[in-house]
């Protein structure tokens, strides 16, 4: 087990490193998700849900291109599961719910690399 979690690790790390050549990049993506929702309502209710461990995942398309070996810009269209699962009781009847969201997210990454020497970036 040591050892595939430090091969799934060499492999995270390497990643940023594979992808800073020139050019156009596309990939999929695929994520598992564990979402927790909290909110002031239910908690001021003094412990009346019990919430579950809820699963969702994350699927989607990745398309990044790099104008140099040091900037690139990218973009992704994923699609998101997420909510939160609970047990309640309400006058003596116990029930249990689900809130369950669906997101289509698009976020617009700005990629930059350096060389292997250090760079600090402050502001002042």
């Amino acid at each position: 087990m040591k050892k595939l979690v430090l091969i799934a690790a060499a492999f995270i790390l390497m990643m940023p490193a594979a992808f800073a050549q020139k050019g156009l990049h596309a990939g999929l993506k695929v994520t598992p998700i564990s979402t927790w929702m909290f909110n002031s309502s239910d908690s001021d209710e003094g412990g009346r849900f019990d919430y579950r461990s809820t699963f969702g995942y994350m699927v989607g398309a990745t398309v990044n291109y790099h104008f140099t070996d040091g900037f690139g810009l990218g973009a992704d269209i994923l699609y998101s599961s997420q909510g939160q699962g609970y047990k309640s009781t309400v006058a003596g009847v116990e029930f249990e719910g689900m809130r369950s969201l669906k997101y289509l997210k698009i976020p617009v990454l700005l990629h930059f690399n350096t060389t292997d020497e250090v760079v600090y970036l402050q502001g002042t």
